[in-house]
């Protein structure tokens, strides 16, 4: 995750080598640059050969090469890197992970602007802000690597411990970039607030209960990622509905996701009657197979979050498109980080305890958005 093209800024610093990575998209730092190139100049032929992904590979490639390499060849991003700079006045020799979310802003509001939705759009307009605060920040500090004009941005936006000046400890940077990821987490989580808000069951955040957790049995520590903690927490909530006044065993869950797939007409063809005797000891070992994979970290799609958990109080509908269902990849993300962090070293005491915070960056953002709103004002 160093590519330089976005490895500069402090609030979207990698964003989207870390978002890609998070949810399995993409290989390889130089496979996601092969894949956006392809996209960029319409042309499935390119291959790693060219000297352009040699320097990438290297750790070689600036930002100025980077857009220069992909622009020219494609009108659509070429106009894109036009467009930002006439509408945000910004140049884009100082840019990173900022500018992949203004780009995807500047979209949705285009497209909302068609449905009348002023909320969201206000909401928007408050990111855009934000992503021309870092831009800021950047070409402020490009070539300048002032430590202390770092830490006074880092301390003042994302409410984080400054950082070591000589050398960051491993603890150290772990609190920044959880800190950051926590931030991009609320960002989303006040989006889907608004868009859900004249919904009749509004929106009901999955990440505040999916944070990771120690637990400890027999003088032995145990490490719970995010999306260990999320499938524990679906379990425990169906059993409080449906089981109650009993232990509810993993095992039992099993069966009663086996149940629902089967007799689900979208899953199970046709599906099986209610007094069908397969339903009595169905088959679960690929469930639970599949299962703890996820527990132990592996990616959680929403495709699997439909046909494994939802469908045990609704009906499977591949269909069916529910946005905030999205708030799944940032689980996903979490436990990336949180994997990451632990290969690396860096204690799961100090993991569990940053990502505790969390609710305080919900209320940051909401703080921040209630002064925007009626100042139209980005203050900290």
């Amino acid at each position: 995750m160093r590519d330089k093209g976005f490895q500069v800024g402090l609030l979207f610093n990698h964003l989207p080598e870390l978002v890609y990575f998070a949810t399995n998209l993409f290989a390889s730092e130089t496979d996601l640059l092969l894949k956006i190139t392809q996209r960029a100049k319409k042309d499935p032929n390119i291959t790693r050969d060219h000297q352009f992904f040699r320097k990438a590979a290297n750790k070689e490639l600036s930002a100025e090469e980077l857009s220069n390499y992909l622009a020219p060849d494609n009108k659509e991003l070429a106009d894109l890197f036009d467009n930002l700079q006439k509408d945000y006045e910004v140049d884009v020799k100082h840019i990173g992970g900022w500018f992949i979310l203004l780009s995807q802003v500047k979209g949705f509001k285009v497209n909302l602007k068609s449905r009348g939705e002023e909320k969201l759009i206000n909401y928007l307009t408050f990111v855009e802000e934000l992503c021309l605060l870092e831009y800021n920040f950047i070409k402020e500090n490009q070539g300048k690597n002032n430590v202390d004009f770092s830490n006074q941005f880092l301390t003042t936006w994302l409410d984080c411990e400054p950082l070591s000046v000589i050398e960051p400890s491993k603890n150290n940077q772990a609190q920044y970039l959880i800190s950051m990821v926590l931030h991009w987490a609320a960002l989303f989580e006040k989006l889907l607030e608004i868009d859900y808000e004249d919904s009749e069951e509004g929106y009901r955040s999955i990440i505040a209960k999916s944070l990771p957790s120690i637990s400890t049995k027999k003088e032995q520590h145990y490490f719970h990622p995010s999306t260990e903690v999320f499938i524990t927490k679906v379990k425990d909530n169906f059993a409080e509905k449906h089981r109650p006044n009993k232990k509810y065993k993993w095992t039992e869950f099993y069966k009663d996701i086996a149940i629902a797939q089967l007799k689900d007409p979208s899953m199970t063809t046709p599906p099986l009657k209610p007094n069908d005797v397969r339903l009595i000891s169905p088959e679960t070992s690929a469930i639970k197979k599949q299962i703890s994979r996820w527990r132990e970290g592996s990616r959680l799609s929403i495709e699997h979050l439909k046909k494994y958990f939802i469908i045990l109080n609704h009906e499977y509908d591949p269909k069916d498109v529910d946005f905030s269902l999205f708030s799944i990849e940032l689980i996903n993300l979490f436990t990336f980080i949180q994997k990451e962090l632990l290969k690396d070293g860096t204690s799961p005491e100090v993991i569990v305890n940053c990502f505790a915070r969390y609710e305080e960056y919900k209320n940051l953002v909401n703080k921040r958005f209630e002064y925007f709103q009626i100042n139209s004002e980005l203050v900290p």
